[in-house]
């Protein structure tokens, strides 16, 4: 299995970023990386692999997701979050990338296999914050920066979205 920090990711882009048709890649922050693997949240290393690239984590007698979900199923963009980020910089170029995964796995090491598969409630959604830069004259770079969970409303969006986020935006597959 390929390395996080190696990976290159496909996802949705929201219009309106490209000015002169460059490319768009994804990648993980190498800080979000190194945090989690030093402070060993495996579950959160987990979800990056399997809910965020779409990938069957590579574990001795793991229980399959059947239907992977990756960046690629973004139902829902948001542009803006309205909370101060990391020590109060402003957020309002960080996108969130909204999908819906049916299955995810968690830490849970027993006899056989160290990830357990879990089944998501309908009410969940899963929400990947992205922010863009530009890299080079030909090539947008999108750093995912985090992910979590979040209660869904009856439209599928996040709960409150309005109140998170500072608007939708629409986007090109």
């Amino acid at each position: 299995m390929p390395s996080l920090d190696e990976i290159k990711i496909e996802a949705p882009v929201p219009s309106g970023l490209r000015s002169n048709n460059e490319e768009v890649t994804f990648e993980f922050a190498p800080e979000i990386l190194r945090n989690y693997k030093n402070t060993r949240r495996t579950t959160k290393i987990f979800e990056a692999y399997t809910l965020i690239v779409g990938v069957q984590l590579d574990i001795n007698l793991i229980d399959e997701i059947d239907d992977l979900v990756s960046l690629k199923n973004t139902k829902y963009i948001f542009r803006g979050i309205k909370r101060p980020r990391n020590g109060g910089d402003d957020g309002s170029g960080i996108y969130a990338y909204v999908t819906h995964p049916k299955e995810s796995y968690r830490y849970e090491p027993s006899m056989t296999c160290v990830a357990k598969k879990v089944e998501i409630p309908d009410d969940l959604c899963f929400v990947t914050y992205v922010e863009f830069f530009q890299h080079s004259e030909t090539e947008i770079k999108g750093l995912i920066v985090n992910w979590t969970w979040v209660e869904t409303s009856h439209d599928e969006k996040p709960i409150d979205h309005k109140n998170r986020y500072e608007e939708e935006v629409e986007f090109d597959v």
